[in-house]
């Protein structure tokens, strides 16, 4: 049970005690690399704690293992994963060295299946705060741009977010930190910049969803990473075009961005997290304008529009709060413009823009009501 677990001893074993340092290092390194390996490691340091006791990285290694069983195999939702977040939020409470890891770990990967979004923002910030503190300065650093991915999806009013990502850029840049994270920073930054028209920006004239300006330039980023392992660069990258393209109406551009982006979360078999939320997300809306356009790859995107909806509907089992808006604007897009139920439609496009401004999605709001407004 839960309490067996938080009231082991702590293991005396020096070379147990070692391994579970370094594992969590390698961890660090194989979340974006390599997520067999992280779930290898993760088992094992799980393992060591139950055959040898506690360790100031036994939290860590819960939280990371929640993270594997939602992941790969288990029932999103599941009582292992439940059971090893429990236990992972209190050790970490107990012996607090790992306590940041552990909260950015669960509130960016596993909570925003459970909890409100913007709930989930407001803890990872808190890492933030909390791992500086103990002065890991190199994984706090890491966990702003998760901060402005976050705030992003949460909805946030863009001009708020500019300006705390501005200060979020300069407080890497005082630490001279160097870390792949920081491109997903600027990405984000970027795609924000080109949605509010300020700073310097270079919206090209035929393509708005282009990102160059004062954050990136996505032709050096592209050349920068799409040749390397750190390719969950190249994945936001794509979210970022694809959400722009979509706003933008570039439904064709959107659809070629969406054939590279499943394409490489395929290939990289990444761990979801919040990006996967929104991922699917689009996915769908885009792949339901494909297929109201009709064209010899209209079976494709019906199927790809179906896995939207599909797993929008089993998150929004786990959370009404932050799925059930999307799931109604995306049953709203297809029975519109696939079934032809138009009052099925009228009902769901009611549903959502009710839902998202309920829950504090203004963003979602708004696409739900452009949606509503083409469709009448």
């Amino acid at each position: 049970s839960d309490s067996d677990v938080v009231t082991f001893p702590a293991t005396k074993d020096a070379t147990k005690i070692a391994v579970m340092r370094f594992a969590l290092i390698a961890t660090k390194c194989a979340y974006a690399l390599s997520p067999q390996l992280f779930a290898l490691v993760s088992f094992r340091m799980v393992k060591i704690t139950l055959m040898s006791g506690l360790t100031p990285e036994s939290s860590y290694a819960f939280a990371a293992f929640a993270i594997v069983c939602a992941n790969l195999g288990a029932v999103r939702g599941g009582d292992v994963e439940r059971y090893c977040a429990r236990v992972a939020m209190t050790l970490s409470k107990k012996n607090d060295k790992y306590e940041h890891l552990v909260i950015v770990l669960l509130y960016h990967s596993v909570f925003p299946y459970h909890q409100p979004m913007q709930a989930c923002l407001e803890q990872i910030k808190h890492a933030y705060v909390l791992g500086m503190r103990v002065g890991d300065t190199d994984w706090s650093l890491s966990i702003l741009p998760r901060v402005s991915q976050v705030a992003l999806f949460s909805g946030k009013q863009l001009n708020e977010l500019e300006k705390e990502m501005r200060l979020n850029i300069q407080e890497i840049k005082s630490y001279k930190y160097k870390h792949w994270m920081i491109q997903v920073n600027l990405l984000v930054f970027q795609t924000v910049l080109n949605l509010t028209s300020s700073g310097e920006v270079s919206l090209d004239a035929q393509d708005p969803t282009i990102l160059k300006g004062e954050a990136v330039d996505e032709s050096v980023l592209l050349a920068s990473f799409s040749d390397k392992p750190v390719r969950y660069v190249v994945r936001i990258y794509y979210y970022c075009r694809m959400f722009l393209a979509y706003l933008f109406r570039r439904y064709g551009i959107a659809a070629e961005i969406v054939d590279s982006h499943i394409e490489l979360v395929k290939e990289l078999q990444l761990l979801t997290n919040t990006a996967s939320i929104y991922e699917t997300f689009y996915w769908g809306l885009i792949a339901l304008t494909a297929v109201r356009q009709g064209g010899e790859d209209a079976e494709k995107w019906n199927s790809i529009a179906i896995q939207s909806i599909d797993k929008m509907s089993e998150w929004a089992k786990l959370s009404e709060w932050n799925f059930l808006h999307k799931l109604r604007l995306l049953e709203a897009e297809r029975s519109a413009f696939v079934d032809g139920d138009m009052e099925s439609a009228a009902e769901a496009y009611a549903s959502a823009i009710s839902l998202a401004g309920k829950h504090n999605f203004v963003h979602e709001q708004a696409i739900s009501c452009e949606r509503c407004g083409l469709f009448h």
